[in-house]
């Protein structure tokens, strides 16, 4: 009877901490300060919830709770991450609210047929120099039995303290590991393309003016609640949708292609807004010309294409195989839809029947220059009279700029979009990019073999760094004949089929595993790649959301527990609390839930909690 007493006991009590553990984690999750779990129990309490214990119930407490579940959590990502063959490593550094240099990390790993990119931790870092970063990555590494030669990618955002040739951060890297690979996020490069273009000497005054004119026209609203509503009646009344209007912001990726696009979609209502008020007559006069509002509309379909490249570049995972290709696809695009036309004279323009010239069928269909062509009769867009020459000298200036920011943009994309070789060869692993066409038998017989060959000269050979040397983490003799049975595979039965698919399948059948086990090692390498570093964007946005102005003075250890629950933690019916609950009671924060002794908290829980919650 006593032992079946205290079996019960035991039983409500562990029922009892899950209930704390529940409530802390949903305010962890709900982004609440820790002092609201009183209150929440309060309410839980109220409204008849029973079983709640009055021990454990303020800020300190909610932070143990927090901090052990972010324990439990971390702990299940290294394990995971240590039972990858590779991993690779992304980074990015910035600046929080208060102030503080942050550097947050991010693991890109296999795990059966599947990629996956998960959170490690924040980092604060003093001086933000390459060495501190450096340190403090391999300090991580060993913190966590993760051996840096497994570490075969590594990703970034292009800053010299971390891709320099001399010093930076992937060149210290390598010194401990030769055989690692270092990427500028794709997505990063995609907008610095934009940048780039838009910089170039045919084209920089006007992309300048046009830029400035687009801002005044944002800041002329943003400023102003009365003038936004006149917008939004006008939209009212012109029956299109209410829309603000934006602003060009240099550290958003092709937040250009937003604000330009959304003034070509309101531009009725917003020329017809800005003609009724006073103060905006220079800026109406700017939009009314018909040069303006054409370069206007081109630019609004050019940075489609790349706003959509970009997106891609910032999905979970991306394709280090696919890179070259999904920027071929982008220029093809620019090329057909921009290029395409012969340059006209002045007397080789078709006339609509107000005798102005006829704007060619440029961009794409139904883009916003296909909307101009459409709308456009003679010097009237839908009700807004243009400053237009009959002549068509503005159509010829306007085309002009777009044939030169076509092949400018063009030319940045060829040189920024461009992978290490080594990465390059590994789309001859990918069936999807191997040609079954009306090849010959040596074509196919060939097929690949100066790719393997590149793979095999970087991952087959010993390296020499400062008089060590690094084994090759392939068997080159062994490669040849293994990628003769795969080409046959891959051009036949895996046809089509991507990177991933087909390489993580083999990494989950043992009898392709046995049979081309040094492919495996090279493909497992290259799914393993930091292409895209925009998760590390995503973080550095949920950090800004958890420690924001009301909450600037949480300490650096509760802001990497509260961002690991909040990435990596699931739902919280889905939420096992078991591992959590078992390091808390083994911690000194644990005290027996219903004694008198008020709890005490241990030197971590002090050092965890903020200053001002």
């Amino acid at each position: 009877m006593v032992l079946k007493n205290v079996h019960k006991k035991k039983a409500s009590v562990d029922v009892a901490i899950e209930k704390l553990f529940k409530c802390a984690y949903f305010i962890a999750k709900e982004d609440l300060a820790f002092r609201k779990l009183e209150n929440l129990l309060r309410l839980l309490r109220e409204c008849g919830v029973e079983g709640l214990p009055r021990m454990y119930n303020d800020n300190k407490a909610c932070a143990s709770f927090i901090l052990h579940i972010s324990k439990a959590l971390e702990a299940e990502i290294y394990d995971r991450l240590r039972k990858s063959p590779w991993f690779g490593l992304m980074v990015d550094e910035a600046t929080d609210v208060s102030v503080t240099k942050n550097l947050i990390l991010y693991a890109t790993f296999v795990e059966g047929r599947q990629v996956r990119t998960s959170y490690l931790g924040l980092l604060e870092v003093e001086d933000g120099t390459s060495n501190t970063i450096t340190e403090s990555i391999l300090a991580l590494l060993k913190k966590w039995n993760l051996d840096v030669r497994k570490m075969m990618g590594f990703g970034s955002d292009g800053a010299s303290v971390m891709v320099g040739m001399s010093t930076g951060v992937a060149t210290r890297l390598k010194s401990y590991n030769p055989f690692m690979t270092s990427l500028h996020c794709c997505a990063h490069r995609t907008n610095l393309c934009v940048q780039e273009a838009s910089k170039n000497i045919e084209v920089k005054e006007t992309c300048k003016q046009l830029d400035a004119l687009v801002n005044r026209v944002a800041a002329h609203f943003s400023r102003s609640s009365l003038r936004q509503g006149e917008l939004t009646k006008m939209q009212d009344a012109l029956e299109y949708t209410h829309l603000h209007i934006l602003g060009i912001v240099k550290t958003r990726w092709l937040s250009r292609h937003g604000a330009i696009m959304r003034v070509c979609d309101v531009y009725e209502p917003l020329m017809k807004t800005l003609q009724s008020q006073s103060d905006a007559y220079n800026v109406f006069l700017s939009l009314r010309n018909f040069k303006v509002v054409y370069m206007l509309h081109f630019l609004a379909d050019v940075l489609k294409i790349m706003s959509t490249l970009s997106m891609e570049f910032q999905k979970e995972y991306v394709d280090v195989t696919c890179i070259g290709g999904l920027a071929m696809i982008a220029i093809g695009e620019i090329e057909e839809q921009f290029l395409h036309h012969v340059m006209m004279d002045l007397n080789g323009f078709e006339k609509d029947s107000y005798n102005y010239p006829i704007i060619p069928e440029y961009g794409r269909e139904k883009g916003m220059l296909s909307v101009l062509r459409d709308a456009i009769k003679g010097n009237m867009y839908k009700s807004i009279l243009m400053d237009r020459c009959i002549d068509g000298e503005d159509l010829i200036e306007a085309i002009q700029f777009q044939t030169l920011f076509s092949k400018a943009l063009i030319e940045t994309i060829k040189k920024r979009l461009q992978d290490p070789v080594t990465l390059c060869a590994l789309k001859m692993l990918s069936p999807m990019n191997m040609s079954t066409g009306s090849t010959s038998i040596l074509a196919r017989k060939t097929m690949g073999l100066n790719e393997l060959k590149t793979l095999g000269n970087f991952y087959g050979i010993q390296k020499m760094v400062d008089g060590k040397a690094f084994s090759p983490i392939i068997d080159n003799d062994k490669l040849y004949d293994e990628y003769a049975i795969f080409k046959r595979q891959a051009t036949t039965e895996w046809l089509g089929r991507d990177f991933l698919d087909v390489w993580g399948m083999i990494n989950c059948n043992d009898v392709w595993k046995e049979k081309l086990p040094e492919l495996l090692k090279i493909a497992l390498i290259g799914l393993i790649q930091c292409s895209s570093t925009a998760a590390c964007e995503r973080g550095f946005s949920r950090l800004n959301l958890i420690k924001n102005k009301f909450r600037n003075r949480l300490k650096n250890n509760a802001v990497d527990a509260l961002l690991r629950i909040s990435i990596e933690g699931p739902e919280l019916e889905e939420h096992d609390f078991n591992a959590s609950i078992l390091l808390w009671r083994e911690s000194k924060a644990y005290r027996h839930i219903f004694t008198g002794t008020s709890h005490e908290h241990d030197d971590e829980i002090e050092d965890f909690i903020e200053d001002i919650d």
